[in-house]
């Protein structure tokens, strides 16, 4: 449960808080920040919130807080405890995976937190390997997979790191590495990470080190000067 596409807009003395809600909550209000400190200020309880788009208005003066405070602000829903395991993608043949892998961008730091990515690996079927895009709910954005300029077909595993840039592992030796995917531009071409020359095996060298090969595996972790990528490399 939890609430994504946070905007802010301010016309006036009013502000229009809007979001979107993955589910209904039982419970939604608005939790206000000092921006210096991040100690809490005040909260605004929030009715009737929906799934999918909601948007709530308030004039100034209901605002928590003192004048000319800097606030930052972020929404809090309360839902059911989670019983079962549900799946989130139709049986139906048009939509259902072959051998997919999952990566969701869990960084409110991304604009594009919620995201889900769904890679798709078919040997058999060259035209439906790639990457879907999914939204909060599973539901796909994209009818054919973004294939970023790549002749994907070995890509089992996938991350996202914290400014939500999705990280994809190849395992083909034709096409070995770690290819980059711009969230903001996901039908444009993927970066490959590794910088160098690739040979037969897949081995990819640069200056006569070798610095990355066919990928089984790719995870991102922390932001900024703590971001690291672990990599599990065959050669």
């Amino acid at each position: 449960m939890y609430a994504y596409n946070l905007r802010l807009a301010q016309t006036g003395e009013r502000y229009t808080f809007s979001f979107d809600a993955n589910a209904q909550p039982t419970t939604a209000k608005l939790v206000f920040t000092d921006a210096k400190t991040g100690t809490e200020v005040g909260q605004l309880p929030l009715n009737n919130v929906i799934e999918g788009h909601n948007s709530f208005d308030f004039a100034t003066d209901q605002l928590p807080g003192a004048l000319k405070q800097e606030l930052n602000w972020a929404v809090c829903l309360t839902g059911n405890h989670i019983a079962m395991i549900n799946r989130i993608n139709p049986e139906a043949a048009t939509t259902a995976y072959n051998r997919a892998t999952v990566a969701i961008d869990k960084s409110t730091e991304s604009d594009f937190f919620g995201r889900i990515y769904v890679g798709e690996s078919d040997k058999k079927k060259a035209e439906a390997t790639g990457v879907y895009v999914c939204n909060a709910n599973g539901v796909r954005t994209n009818t054919m997979p973004y294939k970023g300029g790549q002749n994907l077909t070995g890509n089992y595993r996938m991350s996202v790191d914290a400014t939500g840039k999705l990280y994809i592992a190849e395992y083909s030796d034709n096409n070995s590495g770690v290819f980059i995917a711009n969230p903001a531009q996901m039908e444009g071409n993927f970066q490959q990470f590794f910088i160098g020359q690739r040979n037969e095996k897949g081995l990819i060298t640069n200056d006569g080190q070798n610095v990355g090969s066919s990928a089984s595996m790719v995870l991102a972790t922390g932001s900024g000067a703590d971001a690291k990528l672990y990599v599990c490399l065959e050669d």
